[in-house]
């Protein structure tokens, strides 16, 4: 009688928690400007998500957060298209699933994302001019055609052994796939020294990226620059990498050296 009496109150216990359970939808407002995640007003029936709901952006629509402001929900999902969500200044924790079709996110240089399930992009903008930017995750999969966005890229970063992108799981590049490492707003001087700099931790990457695009670097520095797979058999330290080997300043300190050995063996013949 006692066990019965447990299986019934575990039952009304899950029963509660699934009603709770809802598919909450973000409007801003109506407007297509972007309008403040943590506005009541900018949600169908004028009420926050709670963790256990499902969110989704209504189409065209876009979110802000900001001020320190953490939110915790069940999945994240813009059904058609939010663009230009920004999450500057706080946190989200999306206990399942993020789902961006034909959205843009962009993670700011304070703020986490983080997401128990998987993460399907079509554009992650991360920006990260005054260091780096937070996403932690499972498995990360970029849909065909996806684009990643390295913003205001900090130079400072180069030989750190905290990536921008922190995956539990896998990176998953879908054909197509564009990278972009973009200085414009960043580092003063737009430098790139020589190293190695952490984008995406992963142990497990499938798939390539089809097309590197360097803006706000100079011309040396795009040639000098590529982009590589570690794997150095500690987890925490394998990934995708945007390497520069050597800067260019390197080689002309080497033609500056050769030109000097020249110049000395020539006097003592």
């Amino acid at each position: 009688m006692k066990k019965t009496a447990q299986l019934t109150l575990l039952a009304l216990l899950a029963a509660a928690a699934s009603a709770n359970a809802a598919t909450v939808t973000y409007d801003a407002n109506g407007l297509g400007s972007r309008g403040d995640f943590g506005d009541t007003i900018n949600w169908v029936g004028d009420a926050l998500p709670l963790s256990t709901d499902d969110v989704v952006l209504e189409a065209g629509r876009r979110f802000g957060l900001g001020d320190g402001d953490t939110f915790t929900i069940n999945s994240l999902d813009d059904l058609a298209g939010g663009f230009s969500s920004s999450i500057t200044d706080g946190q989200i924790n999306v206990t399942n699933n993020v789902t961006l079709n034909q959205g843009l996110v962009l993670v700011g240089s304070t703020a986490n994302l983080t997401y128990g399930g998987a993460m399907a992009a079509d554009a992650l903008e991360f920006v990260n001019g005054g260091g780096p930017s937070k996403l932690v995750g499972a498995d990360l999969t970029t849909v065909a055609g996806g684009f990643l966005n390295f913003r205001w890229f900090a130079a400072a970063t180069a030989g750190s052994t905290t990536a921008i992108a922190d995956l539990s799981g896998s990176l998953t590049l879908g054909t197509g796939t564009t990278l972009e490492v973009s200085l414009e707003g960043g580092i003063a001087g737009n430098a790139l020294t020589e190293g190695a700099y952490f984008l995406i931790a992963s142990d497990n990457i499938a798939g390539s990226i089809s097309s590197l695009t360097l803006s706000g670097f100079t011309t040396e520095q795009g040639n000098f620059s590529s982009l590589s797979i570690v794997g150095t058999g500690d987890a925490a330290l394998q990934g995708l990498y945007l390497t520069v080997i050597p800067e260019p300043g390197t080689y002309a300190l080497l033609a500056g050296c050769f030109a000097l050995a020249s110049v000395m063996i020539r006097r003592r013949r």
